[in-house]
């Protein structure tokens, strides 16, 4: 079956919900699916049929890093960037997981998970290109700016999983593909003058953020506790909150002008000026990031 419209948060973690909430101010009819990233930080096995098994073993009682609804139950462990660990090591990480879903059942019914699909970061680009592939238009959204990154900007932080979204919509020959910002440098990674460059080399359109939008970004943002990942997502509810008591000589033009409105950027400038999009893979994006940054990934 081939659906409408992928929404796809391209960095994973509250850029999925910010996907969601997009797709929900959007779309009119039921034709639409949500999808995410994985965390590349862990190891991931879903239960397969057998919810009465309780025991992580290498047979087939898991099925590992595939394509999975995001109100199913699964395993986290934590990996080490060499790798997976052999599976003899898997009693030890069993010790330290939850054999409980990732997240709390009630909090993903509250925002329509059996929508999201989360995808692992292990797969090559060409699988995740198929699974885009079955749909015909994708909007791209990222929370802050990090998608933008072209080499030059000195904030960037996390730029890896948004190009290998960017690259796997490239391959999936979907005929309409839209990146959509939002929040716009309030991640804190593209400010100042980068900031005014990068605007200047993407040629930006921008409109404000839509009554029904903030009311779905604002729902979003109510199921992840203080502290979890998402605090871009917040830190624009929160100045969409202020800026509402503000009157109108109170107002940060800068943060008004980008970070309150939806932002669109053209996907081929933004293909063309990343580095991060000459690897087809995760390992090799993360290994030249690594390498410009001394050893971090972050």
């Amino acid at each position: 079956m081939t659906h409408a419209t992928l929404y796809f948060g391209a960095g994973g973690g509250a850029d999925v919900l910010a996907a969601l909430a997009l797709a929900r101010a959007r779309e009119s009819d039921r034709d639409w699916l949500v999808a995410g990233w994985l965390s590349p930080l862990h190891d991931h096995f879903f239960l397969n049929e057998q919810p009465g098994r309780d025991m992580v073993t290498p047979d087939d009682s898991y099925s590992y890093e595939r394509v999975v609804n995001a109100a199913q139950p699964f395993l986290r462990f934590k990996r080490s960037w060499s790798g997976p660990r052999p599976w003899h090591d898997l009693g030890t990480w069993r010790a330290v997981a939850s054999h409980r879903p990732c997240a709390i059942d009630e909090l993903w019914r509250s925002i329509d998970a059996y929508r999201i699909r989360l995808l692992s970061t292990r797969r090559s680009v060409e699988e995740i290109a198929r699974f885009i592939g079955s749909f015909r238009r994708v909007v791209l959204v990222d929370v802050g700016s990090d998608i933008l990154f072209d080499g030059s900007q000195s904030g960037v932080r996390t730029p890896v999983l948004d190009a290998f979204a960017l690259v796997s919509a490239r391959a999936s020959a979907v005929p309409e593909i839209e990146l959509i910002l939002i929040g716009l440098g309030l991640d804190g990674e593209v400010v100042g003058d980068d900031l005014q460059r990068t605007v200047l080399r993407y040629g930006l359109s921008v409109e404000p953020l839509s009554d029904l939008l903030i009311t779905e970004l604002l729902r979003v943002i109510r199921v992840l506790p203080i502290g979890h990942s998402g605090s871009s997502l917040r830190a624009l509810c929160d100045r969409v909150a202020m800026d509402r008591q503000r009157t109108r000589d109170q107002r940060d033009e800068v943060v008004e002008k980008w970070a309150l409105h939806l932002v669109r950027a053209d996907v081929q400038r933004v293909l063309t000026a990343n580095p991060l999009v000459a690897f087809r893979n995760v390992s090799p994006m993360y290994s030249w990031w690594e390498g410009r940054n001394g050893g971090s990934t972050t």
